[in-house]
């Protein structure tokens, strides 16, 4: 918006969210440009290594805020779900079993499989570090990512490049079969060699149809609320606030001024903060595991900026935008425009 005299809230507010809460759409091409070039080179790499697993490449997800279109500024990082094959050449498949009350899965992998027997422990059961360790490995050996710094966290590896300010957290997962309830999963590592459910196209699924009946109005607003949230709470994880925003707006209908929508929302959280946020997976049940002071803090915050947007709601009507714009800063933040 270069050449553009900030004189009404609307500009301050679009301004703001494309400059300051929205990827740069430059960046965000290289970055996908960068992401659908690094599975070409994993996938490439069973033929390369005998003994790397083979791949399910029909199954590798591309998922997290950046595959949803929630991620905010600064683009640091992306997801991938990387599917390896339970057979072998020959058929041999690997079996699985998880247990809901610990969530914990194991993969049993039989002696005669080729590729996955020497990833397992000595009762013959997946270890899930090992088939870390083993992608870790070889993605060094990429030749443009040999320099890369990589290293392995609990159920990623995460790359870490030189030539663009985002990284790769790389998720090695299986692809299950249908469940006696119709369901099928990824497991991906547990963080103790084990193995875990997720499924990240139930929360793909979600937000899509949650945009389409917003009329395409909530992937702005749900990265609005990000950037509020890490201004004053970033050590609460974005998975849960992201579905606490979508619990909201399965509940409202946003309409089409910005201002009272998040009026709307301040009023909601002050009470949805305190209540249980249930994975909509299925899988986790209650992700909302945030202690009482934490909770407290979150809903006088919620309180104070209500009044504040509403304030600004008010001054923008009465064409007081100057006193709007300086309301809306004390909520974002420093980074929010000054009326001009």
């Amino acid at each position: 918006m270069e050449g553009y005299i900030l004189k009404t809230t609307r500009q301050a507010l679009e301004k703001f969210i494309k400059e300051k809460v929205n990827l740069d759409p430059e960046e965000t091409k290289k970055a996908r440009n960068s992401r659908d070039w690094l599975i070409e080179q994993i996938n490439n790499l069973p033929s390369k290594f005998d003994d790397f697993p083979f791949l399910y490449k029909e199954k590798h997800r591309k998922f997290g805020s950046f595959a949803r279109n929630t991620k905010i500024r600064p683009l640091d990082d992306i997801d991938l779900i990387i599917t390896f094959s339970a057979s072998d050449e020959e058929g041999n498949g690997a079996s699985y079993i998880c247990y809901s009350s610990s969530g914990i899965c194991y993969i049993f992998v039989p002696e005669e499989h080729r590729t996955l027997r020497r990833f397992c422990d000595e009762n013959g059961y997946l270890n899930s570090r090992k088939i870390l360790e083993k992608l870790k490995s070889y993605l060094s050996e990429i030749p443009q990512y040999s320099q890369a710094e990589i290293h392995r966290r609990q159920e990623a590896v995460t790359l870490n490049l030189s030539s663009y300010p985002w990284n790769f957290d790389i998720v090695p997962a299986f692809f299950t079969v249908r469940d006696e309830n119709g369901r099928n999963y990824y497991l991906i590592p547990d963080g103790n060699g084990n193995w875990k459910k997720t499924d990240p196209r139930i929360d793909q699924e979600r937000v899509t149809n949650i945009n389409q009946k917003q009329d395409g109005k909530a992937l702005e607003f749900i990265r609005l609320l990000k950037y509020w949230k890490r201004k004053n709470f970033n050590f609460i994880g974005s998975y849960l606030f992201e579905n606490i925003v979508l619990n909201f707006l399965e509940e409202k209908k946003l309409i089409d001024n910005k201002l009272l929508n998040l009026w709307m929302f301040f009023d909601y959280l002050q009470s949805a903060i305190y209540n249980s946020v249930y994975d909509p997976k299925g899988i986790q049940g209650n992700i909302n595991n945030l202690d009482f002071e934490t909770k407290y803090k979150v809903d006088e915050k919620a309180q104070t900026d209500e009044k504040k947007i509403y304030e600004a709601y008010k001054f923008e009507k009465e064409q007081e935008h100057k006193k709007a714009i300086s309301k809306l800063k004390e909520v974002f933040g420093s980074e929010f425009p000054d009326y001009e």
